[in-house]
């Protein structure tokens, strides 16, 4: 029998079973989504531990977007949040 372990991508932390997780998928500069544990495979998606972790990687994710926008010239860095 094979026993996974997981770790927050942000933070490091541990995942215990009874906590609620979440997965990000995110394309570089265009799509941010957060998915409830299980909900969607987690192979190559980020595994979030908490709301703070999220925020941080979304703000991350928004600043990048903002400095290609810049970089491009139009300052419409375009884009695509999801919850669900």
């Amino acid at each position: 029998m094979e026993i996974r372990t997981f770790r927050c991508d942000n933070c490091g932390k541990l995942r215990v079973n009874d906590e609620e997780w979440w997965i990000v998928v995110s394309t570089e500069r265009e799509s941010f989504t957060v998915l409830p544990w299980g909900h969607f495979p987690n192979n190559g998606n980020m595994t979030l531990c908490s709301q703070a972790c999220i925020f941080q990687l979304l703000s991350e994710f928004l600043v990048k977007g903002k400095a290609v926008a810049a970089a491009a010239g139009n300052g419409n860095g375009a884009h695509h949040l999801s919850l669900m």
